[in-house]
């Protein structure tokens, strides 16, 4: 077996493994990768070799990072099935037709402005639909075969909906994939499971330095919406439309209903995407703690949703004290930004993070304390309060190396991907000092290893 990195290395994005044995070539996880300019123009490069050759594409979960490539895949040449849990799927169809629009409209932009006249967008619609009909849906732990000596079976990882590790069976070595970890102890989305045993071990480093201290969210949720009620302030709360969005709206709803917040406190949904995300709740209610179908109507009714561009708009001429929830999570782009440069410069309002902020990004710098930022070109003072939740739809280190004490017979090898360079070199760190006899490697980018 030959497994080659192709994202997610000194990074945490644009998540791609390609496994190669005998004959058969499997491509795990393909996402974009996001962030700045370099980060963008790895995703124009090719870098899957002869596509058109690949077997089969396994995913782990919807998020863009691990998914987003597909359609670019597809275009490629690609022909074979993608793997999924039904979950993954119906976000995939909500995710990549978004991702389509944003390079479409990016692609416009570039040309209007003339920085790139031939710029085009890595996929069209046509792309996406012609991708969506590929997938191949799989329930949890139900064994698949790839070849005659290769079995693979999804187990439930946590994280968000739909969520899976992928374990693969070659003739008597386990590989397993860990995708994106969820937590123990996560506030809205239940534990990932745990698996007895492992020959090779790919897994996330996204946490692999830090530890999630937030004892109580809702706590602290709590202080952060009495605050901007007693300043008569806007609370605008930057959120990823999957997964995060759904948690907050879930304490938010808690907080009402345990009457430690007004019940008359405007919230607003301000994604057409986490609109329809938040429709699936529901459906996959076994996958996270709000619990009976009625508590779970209560939740999804506890905001008003914005579709159009002129609703969005109308939240920022409204008076009096609200919540607006909005995508992106890291502010590098979305309905957020055009609320933020509204609200950035009056101390009333309050920006809360809720979650891990990427270098590079508007959200990094403005966490870090940055005084002045520019926002579509123009510079603002930060002048807002400025503060975060400590929340995550990943493991912390802890958790991870919890999980991996709990396997009976621990991995030979474990490869840390997707995490930032002072992340993996201090889980390396952390894990050999924890299980001498595992082998931990930090890959790099396109580097192989026979396994």
């Amino acid at each position: 077996m030959k497994l080659t990195f192709l994202g997610a290395t000194e990074g945490v994005t644009g998540s791609k493994y390609l496994l190669e044995h005998k004959k058969l070539r499997i491509l795990v996880d393909c996402g974009l990768f996001q962030g700045g300019y370099k980060l963008k123009e790895q995703n124009k490069a090719g870098i899957i070799p002869s596509p058109e050759t690949l077997d089969a594409v396994l995913l782990t979960h919807a998020h863009i990072d691990h998914s987003g490539y597909l359609p670019a895949l597809v275009k490629s040449g690609f022909k074979g099935p993608i793997y999924s849990t039904e979950g993954t799927f119906e976000l995939c169809a909500i995710l990549l037709p978004d991702s389509a629009d944003l390079q479409g409209e990016e692609a416009e932009f570039l040309r209007k402005k003339n920085i790139d006249p031939h710029a085009q967008p890595l996929y069209t619609q046509e792309e996406v639909q012609k991708t969506l009909s590929k997938f191949r849906l799989m329930n949890y732990h139900t064994v698949i075969p790839l070849s005659e000596d290769v079995t693979f079976s999804f187990i439930p990882a946590g994280h968000i909906f739909g969520a899976a590790m992928i374990q693969l069976h070659v003739n008597q070595k386990i590989f397993t994939f860990s995708g994106d970890l969820g937590g123990f102890n996560d506030f809205f989305m239940r534990a990932p499971d745990f698996i007895p045993k492992t020959d090779i071990l790919v897994m996330e480093a996204t946490y692999g330095e830090r530890a999630h201290y937030e004892d109580n969210p809702k706590a602290h949720l709590e202080r952060v919406v009495k605050r901007v009620i007693k300043k008569q302030g806007v609370l605008i709360i930057p959120a990823f439309a999957v997964g995060r969005t759904q948690g907050i709206l879930f304490l938010l709803s808690e907080l009402k209903k345990e009457k430690r917040i007004p019940e008359n406190i405007p919230i607003f949904i301000d994604s057409p995407m986490a609109t329809d995300v938040t429709k699936l709740m529901c459906k996959y209610k076994s996958q996270h703690k709000i619990g009976s179908d009625e508590n779970c109507k209560v939740v999804t009714h506890t905001a008003e949703y914005t579709r159009s561009v002129e609703q969005s708009m109308a939240l920022d001429k409204l008076t009096g004290p609200r919540i607006i929830i909005a995508s992106s999570g890291m502010l590098s782009g979305g309905r957020v930004t055009f609320h933020l440069r509204k609200l950035i410069e009056d101390p009333k309002n309050t920006l809360l993070f809720t979650g891990y902020q990427a270098v590079g990004t508007l959200g990094r710098i403005i966490q870090d304390g940055k005084e002045k930022v520019r926002i579509f070109g123009q510079e603002y003072k930060v002048r807002l309060e400025i503060d975060t939740l400590h929340i995550s739809g990943h493991a912390d280190y802890l958790e991870l190396i919890y999980w991996v004490d709990q396997m009976h017979e621990k991995p030979k090898q474990i490869f840390l991907t997707h995490g930032d360079e002072k992340a993996v070199n201090s889980l390396k760190k952390k894990l050999e000092k924890q299980f001498p006899h595992t082998k931990v490697i930090d890959p790099q980018m396109l580097e192989s290893f026979e396994l």
